[in-house]
């Protein structure tokens, strides 16, 4: 039988029957057989959108989607398949309505809430996202997406506690999805759960080492795991994202301004912020054009406010898809596109797979290698970029003389130190700081910190308060290894300039392996706190001793793990030593290279213009150096 004298029936049966067997061009072919048959055929309608879904064509697919539901508005299917496509064109507001749609008809239907949960967190909602996925699983209990994405919404609401559970579920309903393993790792790290965790550690890192797609890369910054084992899990993430791999625009002539075009959701109260925020005020308007590509929230606090004049151009594309952003930068010229984020919370990478600039650079905001082939520089410095390091990196490496990290010194003096008692501490005692984020925290680090509080009586160990869970899991580890909980005080989270001005309250900041304090680092020279750090075998974990040395200290740097435990020791104890290296701190801030805002910004301009004059005269990207 032949599509000319087959039944509409017959024709729609053989084309879905293709398509359940990937048999895309076979299906299509079908389809339009029905429709010659009959033009408002439906169930041809709906299945030429969902091969449009299926290979990408996203425009056409909405095209026949639409024209389906119009055909028969009663199919709940049909309106969520059209949600899923309208939220990858963007188009989320449609999306939004489209599964509202599809729950009107069959309010149970768990896939238009899981979809709805998916556009909420896309838009920020994320409260709602997690009710939403609350709703898919009441609707379905195995629809382990729904699960995870519930586990994935957990953890931008910082409920890792919660998430963990989530994330356990989702692996038990489909064991073997991509990545999960390392989102319910990054849990327990973020929870300092640590049962079971150096089992599950090892196992990412076996299936990364076989090239498998076991963890997303944000989360091996705080794994044990080497520089070349972190690019292998970016690669692999890089590879499952590959956007459309444009050619590159082409470099214009050198000769005008250099267009730079900053990209971040971070252009507000953020610590990325307050490393950044003097460097684009100090651009020299004579050779630079500077913009701003925001996808964060605008908050209207200070930094927001502040930023927003510094640039020349302040772009909000927030709603935007990853490939509109890319064209945005493309119309607008950029010459040199600046990725803040990397694979941290909230990135866009897919940007910068869609080219948008004719020379891409990782600085800032992702300490590691982002394995992926669009991506020319990364800015980095002496200290914290080793050469064994660098050959784990697929980007050509740009060295700055002194810190990679900049620093704001407009921000104003830093404010009178509260009372030990306002702040919760004790009368008396050392206070060791150990303001990390709870996922940099480990076992190893614990016991380091331990053994410290063991060997100096009446000291306490100061960390933020991240969190119920976190508190209560650190307290029992301490009792476990023999130390009272009392001896654990928690910060809670205060604005920037109160942080600053409680920072000077301690007498140590102790430093955390394999992945160190980065912009806490800067903050706590900047408020005369000494910063203690050992220098680990990663770019994420050498960071602090970059820092540290910019700022004219370089004996704060351990040798060893050991070494440090021992001069953490030595400095509680000698008042004496401990009182001259805060000296010394006090004095970096009116002379170290880390606060010479205006000598690292004319660094980074020379990086930024030796880049774009390559691009211009037709050159690929090189590894080199900055001079001062």
């Amino acid at each position: 039988m032949n599509a000319a004298s087959a039944t509409l029936q017959d024709t729609l049966q053989r084309a879905a029957g293709a398509f359940q067997r990937h048999a895309f061009v076979e299906a299509e072919r079908w389809c339009r057989a029905a429709l010659a048959l009959r033009p408002d055929a439906f169930d041809a309608l709906h299945i030429l959108g969902l091969i449009g879904a299926q290979t990408g064509h996203m425009v056409e697919a909405h095209e026949w989607l639409g024209k389906a539901v119009r055909v028969f508005p009663g199919s709940p299917d049909c309106w969520n398949n059209l949600g899923l496509v309208q939220r990858e064109l963007g188009r989320r507001l449609d999306a939004l309505a489209s599964f509202d749609r599809a729950l009107a008809i069959a309010p149970n239907h768990g896939m238009a809430h899981n979809g709805r949960g998916v556009v909420l967190r896309d838009t920020g909602r994320i409260e709602e996202a997690v009710a939403a996925f609350d709703r898919a699983i009441a609707s379905a209990p195995t629809f382990a997406e729904a699960h995870a994405n519930r586990a994935n919404a957990l953890v931008e609401l910082r409920r890792h506690d919660e998430a963990v559970p989530a994330y356990e579920r989702a692996i038990e309903l489909a064991p073997g999805t991509p990545f999960l393993a390392g989102g319910l790792a990054f849990a327990r790290m973020n929870a300092c759960d640590w049962a079971g965790l150096d089992t599950l550690q090892s196992s990412i890192a076996a299936g990364v080492a076989r090239g498998d797609r076991v963890t997303i890369p944000f989360p091996t910054l705080g794994m044990p795991f080497s520089a070349l084992a972190q690019r292998a899990a970016a690669r692999a993430w890089a590879g499952h994202r590959p956007g459309e791999e444009p050619a590159a625009p082409a470099a214009r002539a050198p000769g005008e301004r250099i267009r730079l075009g900053y990209f971040s959701s971070d252009f507000h109260e953020h610590a990325t912020a307050h490393l950044l925020a003097e460097v684009i005020e100090r651009h020299d308007r004579a050779r630079f054009h500077v913009t701003a590509f925001s996808w964060g929230p605008d908050t209207g606090d200070a930094m927001r406010k502040r930023l927003a004049a510094a640039f020349d151009d302040f772009v909000d594309v927030r709603g935007r898809t990853e490939r509109d952003i890319a064209s945005v930068a493309r119309e607008k010229g950029i010459d040199v596109a600046i990725d803040l984020k990397g694979y941290a919370l909230d990135e866009r990478t897919g940007v910068f797979a869609r080219r948008a600039a004719p020379v891409q650079v990782s600085w800032l905001g992702y300490p590691a290698t982002t394995g992926a082939k669009h991506m020319d520089y990364f800015v980095a410095d002496a200290v914290a970029m080793t050469p064994a390091i660098r050959e784990a990196f697929d980007e050509q490496v740009v060295v700055l003389p002194g810190s990679f990290q900049p620093h704001d010194t407009r921000r104003g003096a830093v404010g009178d130190v509260p009372s030990r008692e306002a702040l919760g501490l004790p009368e008396s005692g050392f206070v060791f700081c150990g303001f990390n984020a709870p996922w940099k925290i480990n076992p190893p680090q614990f016991d380091r910190w331990m053994r410290i509080l063991a060997a100096v009586p009446g000291s306490v160990l100061w960390l933020l308060e991240t969190g119920p869970a976190v508190a209560r899991n650190l307290c029992r580890e301490a009792t476990a290894r023999g130390i009272d909980e009392a001896r654990l005080v928690f910060a809670p989270r205060v604005s920037q300039q109160a942080h600053l001005a409680r920072l000077a309250a301690a007498g140590l900041f102790l430093d955390t392996l394999p992945c160190n304090a980065h912009t806490g680092a800067s903050d706590a020279l900047w408020a005369g706190l000494p910063v203690l750090t050992c220098p680990g075998g990663t770019f994420a974990g050498r960071v602090a001793a970059s820092v540290v040395t910019a700022a004219g200290l370089p004996e704060l740097v351990a040798s060893s793990p050991e070494a440090y435990e021992a001069e953490a020791i030595r400095l509680a104890h000698s008042r004496e030593a401990l009182a001259a290296i805060r000296g010394r701190v006090t004095a970096a801030r009116a002379s170290a290279p880390l606060f010479d805002t205006a000598a690292f910004t004319r660094h980074l301009e020379s990086a930024f213009a030796r880049m774009h004059e390559r691009a211009a005269g037709g050159l690929a990207p090189e590894a080199f150096e900055v001079r001062p």
